[in-house]
């Protein structure tokens, strides 16, 4: 899962549900956090406010963040919560206004105890020239179960690959070059650690959706029904759902994407199909937030459950960023039906 809100295992040391956490660049002003948790009057979105990450022990300013990625990492601060960590592509704020994509990189932030920082060094080797939005993971695919995972958009064509071997010491940075330049410019992407052992994700390129995948020896290819839809546009998100029907070994691929005409359609790859034993084709699923023109979406299942499902099937949750933020829900049972928006997430 990649994206600019999870679901985190934050919640206030109190029983029940993680926090939801979200990050959206701010341009000079930095990252903007926000969180939704409980509240005397039950779940609220809170804002943390801007932040510029900090380095050598001041906030680094003069950068303009453009995009951003969100995870929770393995590793663990010293007020014993798992780091949020975040991937930002930005520009130096000297050289922005001719958005010369030769002044844009990749840097690698944490949240450490409240405290934004920056990671090894301020830019990630070798991301000179990227574009667009990255996708970040820390994945059991591509490497060891630790090891960071990030695509980006390249200027040109294709995007770049990177990755952080978190068991090496040091840990560092490693570009692996640009792949799939036969896609051309690419307006947005998602990835995916799956449960096939694969780094997988899908982009919008010329206005389609395609879905891609890391070979074992490294190399990233086109599925055979790679092409999953036309007419889309912006920044998609894609994850692998948690339920694995019985007699089934992989969840089913989920992936939410807006529409040029409007609103946001929702795609589904049943990995498991017991009944006609055809999977690993694209379904087309519903139409949601009909009337909007979101640039971005975010995807994640939340450990929400509709009373009385026996699979207890955690809610699909999106985020949907039209230049306000929106928050929509799909649930399970008695008919699958996506709800929302259930109101504009405050700003900072």
């Amino acid at each position: 899962m990649s994206g600019f809100a999870i679901q985190s295992d934050s919640h206030w040391n109190r029983p029940g549900n993680g926090n939801f956490e979200l990050v959206r660049a701010k341009s000079l002003s930095g990252i903007e956090h926000m969180f939704r948790g409980p509240s005397p009057s039950g779940l609220r979105w809170t804002s943390n406010g801007n932040a510029l990450p900090i380095y050598g022990g001041q906030p680094r300013g003069g950068w303009i963040f453009d995009e951003v990625s969100l995870i929770q990492s393995t590793f663990v601060g010293p007020d014993g919560n798992h780091n949020l960590e975040l991937v930002a592509v930005v520009g130096d704020s000297t050289t922005h206004a001719s958005d010369s994509p030769d002044f844009r990189n990749l840097a690698h932030v944490y949240r450490e105890s409240g405290t934004w920082k920056l990671g090894l060094g301020e830019f990630i080797p070798g991301s000179r020239g990227v574009r667009g939005n990255p996708a970040f993971v820390q994945g059991r695919a591509g490497g060891s179960a630790s090891d960071f995972q990030v695509i980006v958009p390249d200027d040109h064509s294709g995007f770049r690959h990177f990755h952080r071997e978190n068991a090496a010491t040091p840990r560092a940075w490693v570009s692996n070059g640009t792949f799939l330049t036969e896609l051309g410019r690419i307006d947005g992407l998602s990835m995916i650690s799956s449960s096939y052992g694969h780094l997988e994700g899908v982009a919008v390129a010329g206005g389609k959706l395609i879905h891609f995948f890391r070979t074992d020896d490294g190399r990233w290819m086109q599925s055979s029904n790679g092409v999953i839809a036309s007419d889309v546009t912006g920044i998609p998100s894609m994850i692998e759902n948690r339920f694995v029907p019985p007699g089934g070994q992989h969840g089913d691929f989920e992936v939410v994407v807006p529409l040029k005409r409007g609103g946001v359609q929702h795609f589904l790859r049943q990995n498991t199909d017991l009944i006609t034993h055809n999977p690993m084709n694209w379904r087309v699923g519903k139409v949601f937030g009909a009337g909007l023109f979101p640039q971005r979406v975010a995807l994640f299942q939340s450990d929400f459950i509709t009373t009385g499902d026996p699979d207890r099937v955690g809610h699909l949750e999106v985020i949907v960023d039209d230049g306000r933020l929106l928050h929509f829900w799909r649930d399970t049972l008695p008919i699958v039906n996506w709800h929302g928006p259930s109101g504009a997430i405050p700003p900072g």
